[in-house]
C-alpha cells in the first residue's frame, strides 16, 4: 500500500502507518495490528478535535441565542459522538486483539499498559496519540459541563419569562357584589357596560 493511500473500507490512513495485508504482512502481526490500531486512534483524535469545533460554536451560539443555527450544530454533534462511539468500539477491538497478542495473561487494562510492551518506533506514536486523546478529552467534558450549565441558565430565563407572560395574559381577578371572586373579561369591559 502507498503511503497516504486508503486503508480499510476506504479509510484515509496516515502516512507511515498503513496496515499491511495479505503477502505484504509484516512477518510481525504484531506490527500490523499496531498499525491499525494507532491509524484508528488518529481518527478519534480528529474526531475529537471536530466535536470540540461543534462544541466551542454551540457554546457561541447559546451565548449568542442563536436558536436557528444551533439546530444544526446540534445535529453535527450528534453525528460527531456517533462517529466516535464507533471509533471507540473498533478501538476496544483492536485492543483486545493487541492485548491478546503482547500479553495471554490480559492483565493490561489499558493503552498505558502497553506502552512498554510495544516496540519502537510505534511506542512513540502510541503514546502521542494518547495523551492527545486524554487532553481532547478533558478539554471536551469541560466545554461540555459549561455548555450545559447555559443551556440551563438560557432555560432558566425562559421559564421565569412564560411566567411572567402567563400572568400578564391572564385576567385580572375581581370581587363580584356577593364577595364571590369573578374574572374580569379580557380586556376589562364587555358589552353593554357603561
Amino acid at each position: 500500500m502507498s503511503p497516504g493511500g486508503r486503508g480499510r473500507a476506504g479509510e484515509e490512513q496516515r502516512p507511515g502507518h498503513e496496515v499491511p495485508t495479505g503477502a505484504a504482512m509484516s512477518p510481525a502481526p504484531q506490527v500490523a495490528l499496531l498499525l491499525r490500531f494507532l491509524a484508528t486512534l488518529e481518527e478519534m483524535v480528529a474526531g475529537h478535535q471536530r466535536l470540540l469545533g461543534l462544541l466551542r460554536r454551540e457554546k457561541e451560539l447559546v451565548v449568542g441565542g442563536t436558536v436557528e443555527a444551533l439546530m444544526p450544530c446540534l445535529a453535527e454533534k450528534d453525528d460527531a459522538l456517533g462517529r466516535l462511539a464507533r471509533l471507540e468500539r473498533r478501538r476496544q477491538e483492536e485492543f483486545a486483539l493487541l492485548r491478546a497478542h503482547f500479553d495471554p495473561s490480559a492483565s493490561m487494562a489499558r493503552v498505558t499498559d502497553l506502552l512498554s510492551r510495544v516496540p519502537e518506533p510505534y511506542r512513540a506514536d502510541l503514546a502521542s496519540c494518547q495523551r492527545r486523546l486524554d487532553a481532547l478529552t478533558a478539554i471536551i467534558l469541560d466545554i461540555n459541563q459549561i455548555n450545559g450549565r447555559l443551556v440551563g441558565r438560557v432555560l432558566k430565563q425562559i421559564g421565569s419569562l412564560l411566567g411572567v407572560l402567563t400572568q400578564l395574559a391572564s385576567p385580572p381577578a375581581s370581587y363580584g357584589a356577593t364577595g364571590q371572586l369573578s374574572e374580569a373579561p379580557v380586556g376589562g369591559r364587555s358589552f353593554g357596560e357603561g
